[in-house]
């Protein structure tokens, strides 16, 4: 990794077959040809299909969705905080696309 590449995290909703899977998949690929670190977090709805190589990390069956409780959204910060913690997040992003949230964290 050189001296100006990031580690980033991606948390998405979903990530199955379509339009905003294929935008993040050309995304995500131009970060890793870069040299950046890419962890992708998901949600329940996840298909592999699109999924980039050399991801640094993959954390799945999120639940992010409406249908969530407290409990459910307490379990998915402390998973979010645990990857933050262990990569030194440094900047944060919140990039809203359709009706899906898409979270872009640069980490240290």
């Amino acid at each position: 990794m050189n001296l100006t590449s990031k580690n980033i995290l991606i948390v998405t909703e979903n990530y199955d077959i379509g339009g905003l899977e294929t935008r993040l998949n050309d995304e995500i690929s131009v970060m890793l040809r870069e040299g950046h670190s890419v962890h992708l977090v998901c949600g329940k709805n996840f298909n592999a299909t699109l999924l980039p190589k050399n991801l640094s990390s993959l954390t799945t069956n999120l639940i992010l969705d409406p249908t969530a409780t407290s409990a459910h959204l307490l379990e998915s910060i402390d998973i979010l905080r645990q990857l933050i913690n262990k990569h030194k997040l440094i900047i944060f992003y919140r990039i809203h696309l359709h009706h899906l949230y898409l979270v872009l964290l640069q980490l240290k």
